[in-house]
Order: C-alpha cells, then structure tokens, then sequence
C-alpha cells in the first residue's frame, strides 16, 4: 500500500513557526524500523499516536487514517516527547 500524508496548512505553519518542526518531514519517522504506534481514546474520531527517533531525540505525531484503505494518514500534530513519553516509549 502506497501510503500518503495530508495536513491542514494553517496547523503546519503554526508548527513550523513554534516548535521548528514541519509536518512534511513527520512522514519519515513512519519509515523507520524503531517507530512505535499506538491507538489513541482520547477522541471520538479514530487517532493514533506514533513515537520515534529525529536526531537523537524521541519525537511524537497524531494523526487519523483516511481513505478507503487507510493509505492516508493526515497529520494532526507533531512535537518533542514529553520526559513521561520518553520514560515510556523512549
């Protein structure tokens, strides 16, 4: 399955310009053997929470699965983990 990545503009460049972190470059932590992704019940609609490594440093995307097969995965965040994430999944 060829998978894609979607996200609202507005949400990335509020990212980029806070935390330096570009919605874009997310994609590739998904292709890396270390990634762990779990489920998220914090929200009604259907989110997942993927942990992985950039530089050194253990960093966390939300994001839903979209189309019919779920090969789109539209963003909804991506930020340093906090030292409980780290503790947790690093």
């Amino acid at each position: 399955m060829n998978i894609r990545y979607e996200w609202d503009e507005d949400k990335r460049r509020e990212t980029l310009d806070g935390r330096e972190l570009d919605f874009a470059d997310a994609g590739s932590l998904f292709e890396r053997d270390t990634a762990i992704i779990v489920p998220s019940n914090r929200y009604e609609e259907s989110r997942w929470v993927a942990y992985g490594y950039f530089d050194a440093r253990l960093y966390v995307v939300v994001y839903t699965r979209r189309g019919a097969m779920g090969e789109i995965r539209r963003i909804i965040s991506f930020r340093p983990a906090s030292q409980i994430e780290v503790n947790e999944y690093g």
